[in-house]
C-alpha cells in the first residue's frame, strides 16, 4: 500500500459544488479558487482500483425572494447550505468507500501473514525432521554395529575356549592350572576388546552429539526468525493502516467532516486480525515442532536390538577391534581362535 501524505488541498479533479472557496463556472461546473493537491493511498493489491473522488456540479440557484427557505431557489443562505451539505455527503460516501477498501486490504494482509508464517514454520519443521532422522538413524547403526561386534567377539571367545579345552584334554591337563590360565587369558582378552568396541561406539556417538547440538542451534535460529517475522509483519500492517486511514480522515477534516474515519477502532480490528491469524499458524507449527525429538539412549538400544534380532548386519564391517585369528591345524581343535597372549604350550599345533 503506497504511503499517503495529506496536504491542505483537494485533488484537482474534485469539483464539489457548495464547498467554501469555490465559484460557479459559466458552464455550470465548479472551479476551485484555491489550488488543491492531495495524495490518496493506493488501494490494496487485492481490491479493485480506487475510484476517483466524485465530481459534483450544482445548478445555479434561480433568483428568488431573499426569504426563500425551500432550498430550490433564492439568494439566501439556505440554498448555499444545502449545496454544501450535498457536497459533503458525496465526499463522506467517497471516504467511506475508500476506508472500506483499505480495511479489506489490510484484513487480507493479515490472512496472508498467517499463511506465510505457516509456510515458514512448515519449512523449519521439515528441515529439523530430516536432520533428526539422520542423527537417529546413525545412532541406531552405531548400536547395531556395537551389538554385532560384541556378539562376534563372544563367539570367537567361545570357540577359543572350546578349542583350548580340547588341547588340554589331549594333554591330560584339563584339570590343571593351565585350564585356569586359559580362562583368565580369554577373560582378559574379552574385557579388553569389548572396551575397544564400546569406545569406538562412544567416539561415533560423540560425532552425533555434535550434530545434535548443531541441529538445536538451527532450531533456535528458525524459531527466532519466526518471531521476528511475526513482530515485523504486525508492525507493518499497523503502520500501513495508520497511514491509509489518516490520509482519508484528513481529507474529510479539510472539508469539515470531523471524525469521518474511526482510525483507532479500525486499526485495532486490523491488528487483532493479523495477530489472530499468525497465532493460529504458530499453534500449528509449535505442535509439529514438539514432535521433533531425538531418540533417547534406551530407545536407540531397543530399536537396535530389534534390528539385530531381525538379522540386520553391521554396516562397514562393524566396529574395529583386535579379532582372533583362527588357527589351521590337523589336530582336533583346528579352526579354534586363540589370543596372541596364549602360552605356546596351550596354542594348537600348526600342521
Amino acid at each position: 500500500m503506497a504511503t499517503a501524505t495529506p496536504t491542505s488541498t483537494l485533488p484537482s479533479n474534485m469539483y464539489i459544488s457548495g464547498l467554501p472557496g469555490s465559484t460557479t463556472s459559466t458552464t455550470g461546473g465548479i472551479i476551485p479558487t484555491t489550488s488543491y493537491s492531495t495524495v490518496y493511498p493506493s488501494a490494496p493489491a487485492t481490491s479493485a482500483p480506487a475510484a476517483s473522488p466524485p465530481t459534483v456540479t450544482a445548478t445555479t440557484p434561480t433568483p428568488g425572494p431573499t426569504t426563500d427557505t425551500s432550498g430550490t431557489g433564492g439568494t439566501g443562505g439556505t440554498a448555499t447550505t444545502t449545496a454544501q451539505a450535498a457536497a459533503q455527503a458525496k465526499l463522506a460516501a467517497y471516504i467511506k468507500d475508500q476506508t472500506d477498501a483499505a480495511v479489506a486490504g489490510q484484513m487480507q494482509s493479515g490472512v496472508t501473514a498467517g499463511g506465510n508464517y505457516n509456510n515458514q514454520g512448515n519449512s523449519l519443521v521439515e528441515q529439523l525432521q530430516q536432520g533428526q532422522s539422520g542423527i537417529d538413524s546413525a545412532r541406531k547403526s552405531i548400536a547395531v554395529n556395537q551389538i554385532n561386534s560384541i556378539n562376534q567377539l563372544a563367539d570367537q571367545i567361545r570357540q577359543g575356549l572350546a578349542g583350548s579345552r580340547v588341547t588340554l584334554a589331549n594333554s591330560n591337563a584339563l584339570d590343571s592350572s593351565a585350564a585356569d590360565a586359559v580362562a583368565r587369558i580369554y577373560s582378559n582378552y574379552g574385557d579388553t576388546q569389548r572396551n575397544v568396541i564400546n569406545n569406538g561406539a562412544a567416539i561415533k556417538n560423540d560425532e552425533q552429539d555434535t550434530a545434535q547440538s548443531n541441529l538445536g542451534l538451527q532450531r533456535a535460529l528458525g524459531e527466532n526468525n519466526l518471531d521476528t517475522y511475526k513482530n515485523t509483519t504486525i508492525d507493518q500492517i499497523a503502520n500501513q493502516t495508520q497511514q491509509a486511514l489518516s490520509s482519508l480522515d484528513s481529507l474529510g477534516q479539510m472539508q469539515g467532516l470531523t471524525g469521518a474515519v474511526d482510525i483507532n477502532g479500525l486499526k485495532q480490528q486490523i491488528v487483532k486480525n493479523a495477530q489472530d491469524k499468525i497465532a493460529a499458524a504458530d499453534a500449528y507449527v509449535q505442535a509439529k515442532l514438539a514432535g521433533v525429538q531425538a531418540l533417547t539412549p534406551d530407545q536407540v538400544a531397543q530399536r537396535a536390538a530389534t534390528l539385530v534380532n531381525a538379522g540386520t548386519t553391521s554396516s562397514n564391517g562393524g566396529l574395529t577391534y583386535q579379532q582372533l585369528t583362527p588357527a589351521t591345524a590337523t589336530n582336533p581343535n583346528a579352526g579354534a581362535a586363540v589370543p596372541a597372549s596364549m602360552p605356546l604350550y596351550l596354542k594348537p599345533k600348526i600342521g
